[in-house]
This record gives structure tokens, C-alpha cells and sequence, in this order.
């Protein structure tokens, strides 16, 4: 089984354990960018391949947070990924 979304990949591997990948930038060897899946974890719970799929949307967003905005924008990620839950 497989979750796809626009930026990540979840493979279920064995049992409740997921396989992810990231959507990321990479440089091609012409020397242009391109965007693709790359390994982000093996064997990961759901609860960890959230954490990371969140700190990786952050991380493109901007490279600095001060603590408040950091935990605001990590809940206001959290709550839509809950979203999709209900």
C-alpha cells in the first residue's frame, strides 16, 4: 500500500511501518534543477513520517524560525494534515 500526496511517499513495509520519501530538489547533470523523490526513513511509525514531512515542508518555507512562530507553523501543518484524516 502506498500514500502519495504532492511531497511525500509512504510505502507500507511490514506491519504499521512506512517507508518515506520526501520530495526534494536535486541538480541533474546538465546542471539544472529537477524535483524528486528521495529516501527520508525506513520502517518509520505514521507519528514519525508526519514529524518529517512537516519539518520538510518548514524547511521550504524559510531556514529561520524564532521558537513561537516555529511551534505556530508546526501546528498549522499538524491541523492540516488532521484535516485530511476526517
Amino acid at each position: 500500500m502506498e500514500i502519495v500526496e504532492k511531497d511525500f511517499k509512504m510505502t507500507l513495509c511490514h506491519g504499521l511501518f512506512w517507508d518515506l520519501e520526501l520530495l526534494s530538489e536535486v541538480k541533474a547533470k546538465s546542471g539544472e534543477l529537477k524535483q524528486e523523490f528521495k529516501d527520508a526513513g525506513y520502517g518509520l511509525s505514521v507519528d514519525t513520517c508526519i514529524k518529517k514531512i512537516i519539518h520538510n515542508r518548514m524547511s521550504k518555507k524559510q531556514e529561520t524560525y524564532s521558537l513561537e512562530s516555529f511551534l505556530s507553523e508546526y501546528k498549522n501543518n499538524l491541523q492540516q494534515i488532521k484535516e485530511l484524516v476526517k
